[in-house]
């Protein structure tokens, strides 16, 4: 090929240029239009009630592209806004594209959900699962509804509540503090240092007693005492699984001992913290497939149900799992302390 016909494929000195092989489109992204029912200052686009300056998609224009994209194989399809809620053809794009495969949706989770629950509830029933994530910027309501206007933290939470109970699966999008993504070191003699410090310096002391522990277990002249003998006892528990299994095809049991304790209320006494894992550390010391499912409340605390399977039973399992969820409705309520 004349190299001068051609520059995208060569340079002026008549050499192949280099490429990028393109990966599969695995979600594909729509944005439902720039209008909102809230105006938030720090929105990217400056979305705003009445915004038109992208006009509002409808389902003939969604169609063809949804079409197109489940045909190259694409997994995901995404939306967000303004607030996509608003668009008065959503609900019928939702239904449609969820026919075709999972879909995500971005909301703040205010009026334009709660006003359409009758409608968005109709979509648990499709093919590929609708799920939503909300906006809750802080935990504070003050500072939540600082930028969001006032009463908004509560009503998003109530959307989430009430699409929670519909069955939908709910993900929560919020702001970040300055300096939230972790500690570093920034100013070590070397980058061997600044890991060391940022590790002394920014790891908890729960996190740093693990550590120990288990470099302790695994230190030359130890290793024999400690990790080889639960390495045995490991064994063990396997065998006695695989026994129990040739009499039943799956295991139930409480996921915890007790209900959740408080924030930081057992920082002080790490045994109690250790004793909650009591019933899930010998399903993975075994390496069975093991799924915790709402089973009810204690205390106002939610309650799982862990059952466990035998080795490469998670057909089974999940089955089992989807069977229990559907006599019961745990799965869809809410603690009190999210009512």
């Amino acid at each position: 090929m004349n190299a001068a016909a051609d520059p995208l494929l060569f340079t002026p000195d008549a050499e192949r240029r280099g490429y990028i092989d393109p990966g599969p489109l695995r979600e594909l992204w729509f944005h439902t239009g720039t209008a909102c029912n809230l105006e938030c200052p720090f929105c990217l686009e400056g979305s705003k009630p009445g915004d038109s300056r992208l006009d509002r998609i409808t389902l003939d224009d969604a169609r063809p592209l949804l079409d197109e994209a489940a045909a190259i194989g694409v997994e995901q399809f995404s939306f967000t806004g303004g607030e996509p809620f608003i668009v008065k053809d959503f609900v019928n794009i939702l239904r449609y594209a969820s026919a075709l495969k999972p879909c995500l949706v971005l909301t703040n989770g205010t009026e334009p959900v709660l006003n359409r629950l009758r409608q968005i509830e109709t979509l648990a029933a499709q093919p590929y699962p609708v799920a939503l994530r909300i906006s809750i910027d802080y935990t504070d309501s003050a500072r939540h509804d600082a930028a969001r206007g006032s009463g908004s933290f509560e009503k998003a939470w109530q959307g989430m509540r009430e699409l929670h109970c519909r069955g939908f699966k709910i993900s929560l999008a919020r702001q970040m503090d300055v300096g939230e993504d972790g500690y570093a070191v920034t100013d070590g003699r070397s980058a061997e240092d600044e890991m060391s410090r940022s590790r002394g310096e920014g790891f908890g002391a729960e996190v740093k007693r693990r550590i120990m522990i288990g470099t302790y277990a695994l230190s030359a002249g130890y290793y024999d005492a400690y990790y080889l003998k639960a390495q045995k006892v490991r064994t063990l528990i396997r065998r006695e699984f695989d026994t129990a299994f040739e009499q039943c095809d799956v295991i139930a049991s409480p996921t915890s001992p007790n209900v959740a304790f408080r924030l930081n209320e057992k920082l002080d006494d790490p045994y109690a913290m250790y004793l909650n894992d009591l019933y899930t550390i010998p399903v993975n010391i075994a390496g069975n497939p093991g799924i915790s499912i709402p089973c009810g409340f204690s205390e106002g605390l939610p309650v799982g149900l862990q059952l466990v399977a035998p080795h490469f039973q998670e057909a089974s399992l999940l089955g089992v799992a989807h069977a229990f969820e559907g006599i019961t409705d745990w799965n869809r309520q809410a603690p009190p302390v999210l009512g």
